[in-house]
């Protein structure tokens, strides 16, 4: 299957306040053979991903009502492994940790270079299982027992 094939199957939704932003990535992606929905606010976002299925989330991080980072709190409750992609202008440690917490697939700081955004979506999508950032858990640091000196 050919990556113009592929594509078309791919349904994104992407959540953000600004009109003109949402426009612009709606218009780019759609021309690379994406099936792209908006949405206004956190709400109608959320309300969108309990009506259809999408493959991937564009989620803007600062909105009025719901923030992005409080809206993903409860995509994870509707979907817990609905791919989001975290888009921000504001971008900032304490934000990438909230985000790392509820399994972000990752971070794009605004304005996005659409040619890079769908790239990632595609590299996103080619692998077999999605690779959520998150931290590592203590077992996952620790050295097994076993190779501590006796």
């Amino acid at each position: 299957m050919n990556r113009e094939e592929s594509t078309t199957k791919v349904r994104l939704l992407i959540i953000d306040d600004e009109a003109d932003f949402r426009r612009a990535v709606t218009q780019g992606l759609s021309r690379r053979g994406f099936d792209v929905s908006e949405a206004a606010s956190g709400e109608e976002g959320l309300s969108r991903i309990r009506q259809a299925s999408f493959d991937v989330v564009l989620l803007d991080q600062k909105m009025p009502g719901l923030s992005g980072i409080d809206t993903l709190r409860q995509i994870r409750d509707i979907d817990n492994k609905l791919p989001v992609i975290i888009l921000t202008g504001h971008g900032d440690y304490h934000l990438a940790l909230a985000g790392i917490h509820l399994d972000i697939v990752d971070f794009f700081q605004k304005p996005v270079e659409v040619d890079e955004l769908s790239e990632r979506i595609h590299n996103l999508l080619a692998r077999d299982t999605v690779q959520l950032l998150r931290e590592p858990t203590i077992s996952e640091l620790m050295a097994p027992p076993d190779l501590y000196p006796r």
